[in-house]
C-alpha cells in the first residue's frame, strides 16, 4: 500500500463523491438543500462531491435517505478502483453530472413529462451531431 500527500485525493472518496453528486442531481437537489439536511454549509457538499473530504459514515446514510438511495449505491461502483489508481471518469453520466450544462441538461429533461417528447427532443440532438 503506498502513502499519498495530504493533497492526493483518494480514488474512493472521489468515487463516493461522484455518486453523492448524480444521486444529488437525479433527486433535484441543490447543494444547499444537501447541506442544510446535514446542517452543514453548503461548500462542505462541494468537498464531499469533489472527493477532497471523506463522508462520514452517518452523514452517508442521511445522504441516502434524502436522495432516496441505499447507502451501498454509493459504493456499487467502486469494486475496480484503488487507492494506486484513479477511478473511471470518462464515461457520460459522470460527463454530464460534472458540467453546468449538463446538470441543466438532465433537469430540464426530466421535467419533460411525455416520453413522445423526450423521444423527439433526443432524436433532434442525435441528428443535429451527425
Amino acid at each position: 500500500m503506498s502513502v499519498r500527500s495530504k493533497k492526493e485525493k483518494d480514488p474512493i472518496d472521489v468515487n463516493v463523491g461522484r455518486r453523492i453528486r448524480e444521486a444529488r442531481i437525479a433527486s433535484g437537489l441543490s447543494q444547499t438543500k444537501v447541506a442544510n439536511a446535514l446542517d452543514i454549509a453548503f461548500q462542505q457538499i462541494q468537498k464531499y462531491e469533489n472527493g477532497i473530504n471523506r463522508v462520514a459514515p452517518p452523514r452517508l446514510v442521511v445522504i441516502a435517505k434524502i436522495t432516496g438511495r441505499d447507502v451501498d449505491w454509493f459504493f456499487s461502483d467502486t469494486a475496480g478502483v484503488t487507492r494506486s489508481k484513479s477511478p473511471h471518469r470518462g464515461d457520460a453520466i459522470s460527463q454530464l453530472a460534472a458540467s453546468r450544462e449538463g446538470q441543466r441538461l438532465a433537469k430540464a429533461f426530466l421535467a419533460v413529462k411525455s416520453i413522445k417528447l423526450r423521444t423527439t427532443f433526443l432524436n433532434l440532438l442525435e441528428a443535429m451531431l451527425a
